[in-house]
């Protein structure tokens, strides 16, 4: 079962973004079980969010800091969409062992605070 903070978190989340096509019309308040919502994995026993698979939603807006209520996050691929900022807070999701930002339009520089991730094995 989804945690209640970790639901709060990703509902935060998706505030901070335009998605064209409703592709994340699975993601409300009514629906209480987010481990369900589209592109949102939980571990069956914790119930922890450790997925959020969020490629080719050609979404925009900013990458928000609710993303550090997911505690357990593993695995976040944001690729091919439209952020233009890596966050510093990005080196601070001490559990990614897997992160895809490709074919996203950033610009700026990359934040020293990736060098942070120290479980990660997949970087693109």
């Amino acid at each position: 079962r989804c945690i209640a903070a970790e639901r709060r978190a990703l509902l935060d989340f998706k505030k901070g973004l335009t998605v064209v096509a409703n592709h994340l019309v699975s993601w409300t308040s009514e629906e209480e079980e987010c481990c369900n919502w589209i592109g949102v994995g939980c571990d069956n026993s914790t119930g922890h969010v450790v997925k959020l698979d969020l490629r080719r939603m050609f979404t925009t807006g900013e990458i928000g800091y609710s993303l550090l209520e997911l505690k357990c996050l593993s695995h976040l691929d944001l690729s091919s969409n439209n952020f233009y900022k890596i966050p510093d807070f990005i080196g601070s999701l001490s559990e990614l062992t897997y992160l895809d930002l490709s074919y996203n339009p950033f610009t700026g520089i990359i934040p020293h605070q990736l060098g942070n991730l120290s479980r990660l094995f997949y970087l693109d």
